[in-house]
């Protein structure tokens, strides 16, 4: 299910996108598909971080010679 979603929602933002280039131009178009890669980032990194640490993923403190369980 998840991935019909992501494949609807790429069909749907491409076709906003045609929309966007035809009724405005394509450097606006350009515009706010860079702040949407842009608002998309923190997301991103926080379910990154969150899906490491739900994996039990090891990462190194300060001291090299030590790694800590987060």
């Amino acid at each position: 299910m998840f991935r019909f979603a992501l494949g609807a929602a790429g069909v749907l933002a491409a076709s906003v996108a045609v929309v966007t280039s035809i009724a405005f131009s394509i450097d606006t178009t350009l515009r706010i598909g860079a702040v949407c890669y842009l608002l998309i980032a923190a997301p991103a990194v926080v379910l990154a971080f969150a899906a490491a640490r739900s994996h039990g993923a090891v990462v190194r403190s300060l001291h090299p010679g030590k790694a800590a369980n987060v």
